[in-house]
C-alpha cells in the first residue's frame, strides 16, 4: 500500500505538518480519501521517551496493514491530546456554557464548531485548534467523516474513555513470571504474536485507534510518553511534535530518529483563514458509511484550485521541472550519488541535502511530503529519477478528437453543452484534483498530438517537458491499425526488412559489436536481497491430500456438486447465511466431459487436508493433519445454478488420514430412484456407496499427467478446459489448461486468414499448438475463494480461460482456442515470483521460475501437445495484467531464449531495474498497454522500459494506451482477436 500525503498547516504552534489526502493501491481503486483510522504510525513524542516507545509491547503485526510504517496524521495526535488532557487534568474543564455552545454548533445542518474562542469558559484556542483538526480530518475506512461524532462521544464519554485506556492489567506479576503479556486493546492475554494476526484484534485496535489516535503501545501510553506529557500539560506546552520527533519503526524493531526539517515562517492569520475558508464535507459517504461524507464537486474543484496556487505546488513545479530537464546520464549520477538500492530507502529529507543544490534542496523543504518526495518507490518525484526522461512528454497515438475534448479526463463531449456539463462533474473534479497533487501548478493539457486542424505540432507540458511529436511514419501506422480494430500505439520500435520477398517480416536481431550477452550470472537476481525457499513444512510433501470421484446414477443430472467439510477448510463457505453452525467448507467436483454423457465421472482435485486455524508453533499458518486420524466428508448437491438453492446432502463417509505427501482417492458411487423425494431423487445415507478400497497415490505421481489420464487422456480432452495440478519439490499449484481442437494443418482455422502468408513450421503437426500462459493480477485468492483447491471462483471469468470456457459462438471461433492455454492460479503466499505478497517485497521464489520450466516441459515432452522449442512458432506467449503483467516481464527477464512474445497489460515493475530487464528483453517482442492516468502503476514507468528497448535497438516493442481510462480498462484487450493473432507471430507486419 502506498501513502500520498499533502501539506497542512498548524496554525498554533507555527509548524508544518504532513497530513495525508489520499492513497494510491495496488490491485485496488484509487480514491481521494482523508487520513486513516488505523495507521501503524510514529511517535509524536521528543528523544526522551522513544525508548519507552521502542521497548514496549510488539508491534501489531501485517494484518490489515496496520503493520507498515506511516507518518503519524494530525488527527490522531490531536485526539492523543484531548484524551491526555482529561487524565492529566481530570477532565476537560469546560463550563456549561462552554458545552451548551459546542453541543448547539454541532446540532446545526451542516455541524460546525464555535468561530471563536471563549477563554472565560475554557474553550481557549489550542483546545478549539484540536477540536477543528478532529472534525475537519476524522476518518473510518478510508474515508473523510465528520469528526461531530468523535466530538459528541468524548464530551459525554471522555473521563470513561481514559479510566479504560489508563487501567492496569490485572495480574501483571504473575504474567510477567509466566511469560505472558496483555493486549490492551482486546483487554485479554496472549502469549503468541500471532494474536496479532487475529480479526478480532485487528477490528478492535481499529477501533481503539479511532477513540485514542495512539497505538495501546507508544505515545501517550507508554511510562515515559505519559509522564513527558503531564509535565508538558503542566507548564502549557503539550504541542504537536508530529515532525519534530518520528520513529519509523522497521521489521526489526529498530527505531531510528528523523530530524526536524527546516521549513520557511507562514503567516498564522493567513492559515487560520484559509483553515475556516475550507469546505466542510457535506452530503452521503461514497462508501455509503453511516459515519462517513464526501466533499461535492464543486468543493473539491475549489479545493483544488486553492492547492494549486499554494506555494507547496508551485515547489512542486519547480521540481518536475528540474527533474524532466535532466538526461539519462545525469539522472543516473544523482542516483549513484544517493548510494542506496533504492532511492526511496532513504530515511529522512536531510539524507538527501547532500545530493542537490540549495535551490532544489530548498523546493523540497516546501513540500516536505516524504512519500510525493522520495518516499512512493512507483510513484514519487525521486522514483522518476529512474524513468527515460521521453516517458513525461510521449504523445498519445490514435485518430483525431473533436474539438469539444477534455485533455485531463481524455474525454469526448461533441458540443459545447456537453462540455460545460463536463467541467462541472465528479469525473472531472477528482481528475484535476489527482493532477494537482501529482504535478502541483503545472497547467493542465489543452493540445496533443491528436487535436483537430495540425494540433500535434503545439506545445504540450507534462510534467515538466514539452510535446514529443510522432512521426508521420508512426502516424501512418497507428491510423492504419486503428482501422483494422488494433489499438494505436504511442510507441512502435521495429525496423522491417523491405528487400524480403515476404516484405513484412522482420529481421532477425543483429549481433553488433559494441554489445555484450547480458546473462542471469548471480545466484540472486538484480534487484533482490535474497532467495525464498518453502521451509520442509509448507512444501507439497508436508502435507496430506484426499481426492473423490463420483458417478451419478438417476434421472436428474445435478448443475453442481461438491464435498464439504464441517471442520477443515477447504473451500468457500457454504450453508444457510443465518445458520453459522449449518455451515461447512467446500471444494467442487469437475463436470463429466460432454463426450462422457450423464453418467460420467465427477472428479475433484487433491485437497489439501490441513488445520483451518493456524495452529503451528510459529503461527506461521495452517498445519497439516495428524496421519491415521478420522475425518467426515459430506457430499451434497444443487440442482439449479440460480445460487438461491440449497445444497441437498446425498451421504457421508469417514476416511483415515494418510501419509503426508500422499493423495488419499476414494471413488464413489450414488444411485438414486424415481420414488419422490426431492427433485426427483431419493436421498439416504446408504445410495452413497465406496466403490472398492482407497487408494494412496504419491502426490507427484497424481496431479499432471495422472490427472490427464483420469479424463481419458489428451485427446477426450480437446476442446474442453479442465482444472488440474502440477507438483515440483517445492510449489504445488492448480491452473486451468485448454486444449484445442485437433486441425487439418499444422495451423488454426481460427487463425488462417492471418497466417496465409507466415512460414509454417516444419515440425508442427495437427496434434501441437503454440502455448500461451496468462497471469492473472492481484485478486483475492485465498482459500476462503477457492472454488477447487488452488482454483479462485473468478478464474475461469476472466482472461482467455473467459474465451476457453464460454459456450457462446462467437467465443467457439475465438482466435484464442487456436493455442494451448494455461491459466495459473498464483498461491496467497507469493506475489508470483515474490514473497511475500507484497509488490515490494524483496525475497525472489526460485521455485516458481522451476516450476513454469517443469510445465513447458510437461506440455512439449510428456503431453506432446505445444511445439517443439525449435519450431518457428515454438515459443511460449506470455500474457498477464497488473500483477501479472509483472510476473510476465519477470519470466521473461528470467528465460528470454523460451519467451517467443510479451503482451504487458498495465504492469507494475521496479523502476531502478528498469535497465536490466532492458537487457534483458532486448530479443523478445513486447507490447505493453496502459492508461495514462492509471492510479496503481505508473505510465511513466511502462513507457520508460519501451523506451529503454528502443534505445537498445529492440527487436520490438510497442506501447498503447488509446481508449484506457483506468487500470482495469486494460482488461478489454484480452477479449480482442487482433492481441491473439499479433502474439501468434509478433514480427509479421
Amino acid at each position: 500500500m502506498r501513502d500520498a500525503w499533502r501539506e497542512g498547516y498548524n496554525a498554533k504552534d507555527n509548524t508544518w505538518l504532513g497530513t495525508p489526502s489520499g492513497r494510491t493501491w495496488r490491485g485496488g481503486s484509487n480514491r481521494s480519501c482523508g487520513s486513516y483510522a488505523c495507521p501503524q504510525v510514529s511517535s509524536p513524542w521528543p528523544s526522551d521517551c522513544q525508548e519507552a516507545t521502542a521497548a514496549s509491547t510488539p508491534s501489531t503485526g501485517s494484518k490489515g496493514g496496520w503493520g507498515s510504517a506511516a507518518w503519524r496524521t494530525e488527527c490522531n495526535d490531536a485526539k492523543a491530546q484531548l484524551m491526555a488532557m482529561l487524565h492529566v487534568e481530570g477532565g476537560h474543564g469546560l463550563s456549561p456554557d462552554a458545552l451548551r455552545a459546542l453541543q448547539e454548533a454541532l446540532k446545526q445542518r451542516p455541524a460546525q464548531l464555535p468561530v471563536a474562542p471563549l477563554p472565560a469558559a475554557g474553550l481557549d484556542r489550542a483546545l478549539l485548534d484540536r477540536l477543528r483538526i478532529v472534525f475537519e480530518k476524522d476518518h473510518w475506512d478510508d474515508e473523510f467523516m465528520s469528526g461531530k461524532q468523535w466530538i459528541s462521544e468524548w464530551l459525554r464519554d471522555g473521563m470513561k474513555w481514559a479510566e479504560e485506556a489508563w487501567s492496569q492489567p490485572p495480574g501483571q506479576e504473575q504474567q510477567a513470571a509466566a511469560s505472558v503479556s496483555w493486549c490492551k486493546s482486546c483487554w485479554r492475554r496472549y502469549s503468541e504474536t500471532s494474536h496479532f494476526d487475529t480479526k478480532e484484534h485487528v477490528k478492535k485496535l481499529k477501533h481503539w485507534l479511532w477513540r485514542y489516535g495512539h497505538r495501546p503501545d507508544e505515545g501517550i501510553f507508554v511510562s515515559g510518553g505519559r509522564e513527558l506529557l503531564q509535565r508538558k500539560v503542566a507548564g502549557g506546552t503539550c504541542q504537536d511534535h508530529s515532525l519534530e520527533s518520528r520513529l519509523d519503526y522497521r521489521e526489526k524493531g529498530a527505531c531510528e530518529v528523523a530530524p526536524r526539517m527546516a521549513v520557511p515562517a507562514v503567516e498564522t492569520a493567513a492559515a487560520c483563514e484559509r483553515t475556516a475558508a475550507a469546505p466542510q464535507p457535506q452530503g452521503p459517504s461514497s462508501s455509503g458509511s453511516k459515519k462517513g461524507t464526501r466533499a461535492s464537486p464543486v468543493e473539491i474543484l475549489a479545493c483544488a484550485e486553492r492547492e494549486r496556487a499554494s506555494p507547496v505546488a508551485q515547489a512542486k513545479e519547480q521540481l518536475l521541472r528540474f527533474r524532466d530537464s535532466l538526461s539519462e546520464r545525469q539522472r543516473q549520477e544523482i542516483l549513484e550519488r544517493i548510494g542506496l538500492r533504492v532511492a526511496s530507502d532513504a530515511q529522512a529529507l536531510a539524507d538527501l541535502k547532500p545530493v542537490f543544490g540549495e535551490e532544489t534542496f530548498a523546493q523540497m523543504c516546501k513540500v516536505q511530503d516524504a512519500a510525493w518526495l522520495w518516499k512512493e518507490p512507483t510513484f514519487s518525484w525521486l522514483a522518476g529519477f529512474y524513468w527515460h526522461p521521453d516517458s513525461t512528454s510521449l504523445q498519445q497515438g490514435g485518430h483525431p478528437h473533436s474539438e469539444y475534448f477534455c485533455h485531463l479526463c481524455e474525454a469526448e463531449c461533441h458540443d459545447e453543452a456537453t462540455w460545460q456539463t463536463h467541467l462541472t462533474t465528479r469525473r472531472h473534479a477528482e481528475s484535476l484534483q489527482r493532477w494537482v497533487h501529482k504535478l502541483g501548478s503545472v497547467p493542465t493539457p489543452t493540445h496533443c498530438s491528436r487535436c483537430p486542424l495540425g494540433g500535434s505540432g503545439k506545445q504540450h507540458f507534462v510534467g515538466g517537458s514539452t510535446s514529443h511529436v510522432v512521426s508521420d511514419e508512426q502516424g501512418a501506422c497507428s491510423l492504419l491499425m486503428a482501422e483494422s480494430g488494433r489499438p494505436p500505439l504511442d510507441l512502435c520500435c521495429e525496423e522491417w526488412d523491405t528487400s524480403s520477398e515476404s516484405g513484412g517480416v522482420r529481421k532477425e536481431a543483429e549481433k553488433h559489436e559494441d554489445e555484450e550477452d547480458v546473462g542471469e550470472t548471480a545466484r540472486i537476481p538484480q534487484g533482490f536481497l535474497k532467495l525464498y525457499r518453502p521451509p520442509p513444512s509448507r512444501r507439497p510433501a508436508a502435507l496430506s491430500y484426499a481426492a473423490f470421484t463420483l458417478r451419478l446414477i438417476g434421472p436428474r443430472e445435478p448443475q453442481e456438486v461438491v464435498v464439504a467439510s464441517g471442520k477443515l477448510r477447504i473451500g468457500q463457505r457454504i450453508g444457510p447465511k443465518k445458520d453459522r453452525h449449518r455451515q461447512r467448507w467446500s471444494s467442487h467436483f469437475q463436470r463429466p466431459l460432454p463426450s462422457e454423457g450423464n453418467t460420467g465421472l465427477w472428479r475433484s482435485l487433491a485437497i489439501p487436508l490441513r488445520q483451518h486455524l493456524p495452529s503451528s508453533a510459529d503461527g506461521s499458518g495452517p498445519s497439516a493433519l495428524a496421519s491415521g486420524s478420522w475425518q467426515e466428508f459430506i457430499v451434497l448437491a444443487r440442482w439449479s445454478n440460480s445460487g438461491t438453492e440449497e445444497f441437498e446432502e446425498l451421504g457421508k463417509l469417514h476416511l483415515q488420514v494418510c501419509e503426508p505427501g500422499q493423495v488419499l482417492v476414494s471413488d464413489l458411487q450414488f444411485t438414486a430412484t424415481t420414488q419422490g423425494g426431492r427433485n426427483g431423487w431419493t436421498s439416504s445415507p446408504g445410495n452413497l456407496q465406496q466403490m472398492g478400497a482407497v487408494r494412496h497415490v504419491p502426490v507427484q505421481k497424481f496431479t499432471g499427467a495422472g490427472q490427464i489420464e483420469a479424463f481419458g487422456g489428451i485427446e477426450a480432452l480437446r476442446g474442453n478446459q479442465r482444472a488440474f495440478q502440477l507438483c515440483t519439490d517445492e510449489v504445488l499449484i492448480a491452473f486451468l489448461l485448454y486444449l484445442p481442437e485437433r486441425t487439418a494443418g499444422s495451423s488454426s482455422s481460427l487463425l488462417q486468414p492471418f497466417c496465409e502468408s507466415l512460414p509454417q513450421p516444419c515440425e508442427g503437426s495437427s496434434s501441437t499448438a503454440p502455448v500461451l500462459v496468462f497471469l492473472h493480477g492481484d485478486v483475492e485468492r485465498g482459500v476462503q475463494s477457492w472454488l477447487q483447491p488452488g482454483i479462485p471462483s473468478w478464474a475461469s471469468q476472466f482472461g482467455p480461460a473467459e474465451l476457453c470456457d464460454s459456450q457462446k459462438a462467437q467465443a467457439a471461433a475465438h482466435p484464442a482456442r487456436s493455442f494451448v492455454v494455461v491459466t495459473p492460479c498464483c498461491p496467497e503466499d507469493f506475489w508470483w515470483f515474490r514473497h511475500r505478497a507484497v509488490h515490494d517485497s524483496t525475497s525472489y521464489v526460485p521455485g516458481m521460475v522451476a516450476w513454469f520450466l517443469h510445465l513447458f516441459s510437461w506440455l512439449r515432452e510428456d503431453l506432446g501437445v505445444a511445439h517443439s522449442a525449435n519450431s518457428a512458432n515454438g515459443g511460449i506467449r506470455l500474457v498477464g495484467q497488473s500483477m501479472g503483467a509483472y510476473g510476465v516481464l519477470e519470466l521473461a527477464r528470467a528465460i528470454p531464449n523460451q519467451v517467443a512474445a510479451v503482451a504487458a497489460l498495465a504492469p507494475c515493475f521496479d523502476g531502478f531495474r528498469l535497465n536490466w530487464l532492458a537487457d534483458r528483453l532486448r530479443g523478445v517482442p513486447l507490447w505493453v498497454m496502459i492508461a495514462r492516468w492509471d492510479s496503481m502503476c505508473a505510465f511513466e514507468e511502462a513507457a520508460s522500459l519501451v523506451l529503454k528497448l528502443r534505445d537498445r535497438r529492440a527487436r520490438c516493442a510497442r506501447l498503447s494506451s488509446f481508449q484506457l481510462k483506468d487500470h482495469n480498462d486494460a482488461c478489454k484487450c484480452l477479449k480482442a482477436s487482433w492481441l491473439y493473432q499479433w502474439l501468434l507471430n509478433p514480427l509479421h507486419r
